[in-house]
């Protein structure tokens, strides 16, 4: 029994001296390492068969398929099985010091160990009951790996068939949002086809009230024109009347007065003629004083007819005067009248036109807010257009992320602690609530 506990721990010595081992210079087995490791165990078995059963020992320890088992993977397997661990370590030629260990013993003493074990036919017995024992284990080991693998599986269709079923749920929202996108891009067309027929409507309406205005406006003005200068003819006209009139006046006054200077010659001829025959009557003394005295009376009665005919003719002139500033003052009142009458129509005119052109100036200020109104109604339209169409290519870069396809690409089945700690991790995201996208719908979970 004492050689028994030495080999005990000389086993456990090399079981720890491979670990050691791998863990630092080695950290994965291969598929080589395997079959070694078999064919230690058991080199009666050909060599397809332990080829095989390495194959699918290899299969059944890398789920990750990557062609090697892990120190930890492969440590949960044969943590127990001694001769698996001696015949491991003598594969891979590890230098194990027995000596170094406190509880392996001399080699006297291991060598009469071997003898004592290769006497006693119940040490080799107890070794192989040990062995199908480890074996049997093994064996469950590996059913429990291929159940975990089974139920592995089945997690991952289920999650499979749920994100294909939000993926085509968001495909769906996504076509929908896209439909309403496009609808609402034709309804924002309509509305720009409507307002720009609206504002050409507009312009050729203003640009005809505007020629219109300009027509009217234009024979206003020439209506005006023409009854200035009509009235100025008239008054001209009367102008030239009254010149006329004075000129005659004055032609009747020098006809007037030629007739009294003719009269005064004949006077004077007449006076003369007295005088010769009163000078024939009187003598020669008197004659100087006849001659004075009939000198003077002759000028005394040329200056009183000559002041009478003054007087006359300045009474005439003067009245024929008044008469023309009467009759000239009366035409001007009555041009003044007409002249302030006309002044008082065109004012009204004036007036009108200018209330038409405020009323044509609102029109278009009204016009011309409305437009604004209308770029800016486009305006916003066109942001919120932006807005839906930034949230559904962040939707779709959403679902592309979270899509199983891209993730299939990899063709990799997830170890059993990555299934455990995704399905934790959807279980705490279905107990949360989602949180609400821009979009107002709740996230999908990844």
């Amino acid at each position: 029994m004492a050689a028994f506990e030495h080999e005990l721990d000389a086993t456990a010595g090399l079981r720890e001296a491979l670990f050691h081992a791998i863990s630092t210079d080695r950290a994965a087995i291969t598929l080589e390492d395997l079959m070694g490791m078999l064919t230690a165990l058991d080199a009666s078995k050909p060599h397809d068969e332990i080829q095989a059963s390495a194959t699918q020992l290899m299969g059944i320890l890398d789920t990750n398929h990557s062609g090697q088992v892990s120190f930890a993977e492969f440590e949960a397997a044969v943590a127990d099985n001694e001769s698996l661990v001696r015949n491991l370590a003598s594969l891979m030629q590890l230098d194990v010091d027995v000596a170094s260990n406190p509880h392996t013993p001399t080699e006297s003493q291991h060598s009469g160990a071997n003898a004592t074990l290769c006497k006693s036919e119940s040490l080799e017995l107890m070794f192989e009951a040990r062995e199908a024992e480890l074996r049997e284990q093994l064996d469950a080991a590996l059913q429990q790996i291929q159940q975990e693998r089974t139920e592995n599986q089945a997690i991952l269709s289920t999650q499979s068939q749920r994100h294909d079923r939000e993926v085509t749920s968001l495909n769906q929202q996504l076509t929908e949002q896209e439909q309403a996108i496009q609808d609402y891009r034709q309804e924002i067309d309509a509305l720009r086809d409507t307002i720009r027929a609206n504002e050409a409507d507009q312009r050729e309406r203003n640009a005809e009230e505007g020629r219109a205005l300009m027509e009217e406006q234009q024979a206003t003005l020439a209506s005006l024109t023409d009854k200035v200068k009509s009235l100025k003819v008239d008054v001209l006209h009367n102008r030239l009347q009254v010149q006329e009139e004075y000129a005659q006046t004055l032609e009747q006054k020098y006809i007037q007065l030629q007739e009294a200077a003719n009269e005064l010659v004949d006077l004077r001829a007449e006076n003369r003629q007295l005088k010769d025959r009163l000078d024939e009557f009187q003598a020669p003394a008197s004659t100087t004083a006849m001659e004075n005295e009939t000198r003077t009376s002759s000028e005394e009665h040329g200056r009183a007819l000559i002041t009478a005919d003054a007087d006359l003719e300045a009474a005439l002139s003067q009245q024929r005067l008044k008469d023309i500033m009467t009759e000239h003052d009366t035409a001007l009142l009555d041009l003044s009248r007409r002249h302030r009458h006309e002044r008082a129509r065109l004012q009204v005119l004036l007036v009108a036109a200018r209330l038409k052109g405020q009323a044509q100036d609102t029109k278009m200020s009204q016009v011309a807010e409305t437009a604004a109104q209308l770029r800016y109604d486009k305006k916003r339209l066109q942001l919120q257009v932006d807005a839906l169409g930034a949230s559904l290519q962040a939707m779709k870069n959403m679902v592309d992320q979270t899509s199983v396809v891209s993730r299939k690409k990899h063709n990799r089945i997830p170890s059993w602690s990555g299934v455990l700690r995704r399905r934790s991790q959807t279980s705490s995201r279905s107990e949360s609530p989602a949180p609400a996208s821009p979009t107002g719908q709740p996230e999908a979970a990844s």
